[in-house]
């Protein structure tokens, strides 16, 4: 335990979302706590009222990791708390894979397909998102390789 934690105030200690829920924490700050399937069994993830040219809607500030879980906690959120205001950006604090793994998903539009949103990330976590994404492709693929080989010896 750290020494300094009793410092800490937890504002909202005794009100956490629900897992895959959301929670105003101000007027158009909306706090999303996604779960993990590891020891660290959530991500804090925001949605923030905005306006960009005029137009009226929110901005999403990480993703959540790529999962079917995730995808429709996410869906739930587009569909009852948005307010039927459209996502105008997203943004992706850095490469963690619960932070970026969905980004590709969200600026899309979710299952529905709805838009194409550029996505705001630094150079360098980007790059290291796509050196990630192409290891787990090239795993994929030697997975498949493999698959195909052990069949084919049958």
């Amino acid at each position: 335990m750290n020494a300094l934690e009793h410092q800490l105030d937890y504002v909202f200690a005794d009100a956490l979302p629900e897992s895959g829920g959301v929670k105003e924490v101000a007027p158009g700050v909306f706090w999303l706590r996604m779960p993990l399937p590891f020891a660290l069994d959530h991500i804090n993830l925001w949605l923030l009222r905005d306006e960009i040219d005029g137009v009226k809607g929110w901005t999403v500030v990480d993703c959540g990791i790529s999962s079917d879980t995730i995808r429709a906690s996410w869906e739930r959120v587009f569909d009852s708390v948005l307010d039927g205001l459209p996502v105008l950006r997203v943004i992706v604090t850095h490469c963690h894979p619960d932070h970026v793994g969905l980004a590709d998903w969200v600026c899309s539009g979710g299952d529905k397909k709805l838009v194409r949103l550029p996505l705001h990330i630094n150079d360098e976590a980007f790059a290291d998102a796509l050196v990630a994404a192409w290891r787990d492709a090239a795993a994929s693929a030697e997975r498949r390789t493999q698959g195909r080989a052990h069949a084919a010896h049958r």
